[in-house]
């Protein structure tokens, strides 16, 4: 994997899925002002709606043609399966179900005084990745 951050705003990005983890996706997502596109036939009630596109309804391929980057987040792996399918060479497809078939994985970021920090274990242990970040931020606010 290669790592880079890339600049999304006005980018169109597009989440199937409404509930808690494509919340969390959102939550990262929306600081950086993308076309923010979510399909889901209900939705968290956290989501700002003012500050997406909500699309209510089950996924559907049609859905998905316009976005650069697509996160499946739904709680049904075949639908997640479905959105990595039919992406195109073009679209960059977080399958959030199984990072195998997944284009990118998320890292675990701690931002401080201008400075990004990233952490991964290469999607192999999420966990630790969280133990990880939370001992760099107590590091990070004692020194």
């Amino acid at each position: 994997m290669y790592p880079i951050m890339v600049n999304l705003t006005n980018r169109p990005v597009t989440i199937v899925g409404g509930g808690k983890v494509a919340f969390r996706k959102y939550k990262k997502l929306i600081n950086d002002n993308p076309k923010l596109t979510v399909i889901s036939p209900e939705i968290d009630s956290r989501f700002d709606l003012d500050k997406i596109n909500w699309v209510e309804s089950r996924y559907k391929k049609s859905l998905i043609r316009d976005a650069d980057l697509i996160l499946a987040c739904t709680d049904d792996a075949e639908v997640n399966q479905a959105v990595y399918q039919d992406a195109t060479a073009n679209q960059l497809v977080n399958n959030t179900s199984n990072k195998k078939n997944s284009d990118f994985y998320n890292v675990s970021t701690v931002e401080q005084d201008g400075f990004v920090y990233s952490i991964s274990s290469n999607g192999k242990d999420p966990f630790a990745t969280k133990q990880k970040r939370r001992a760099l931020e107590e590091w990070l606010r004692n020194n």
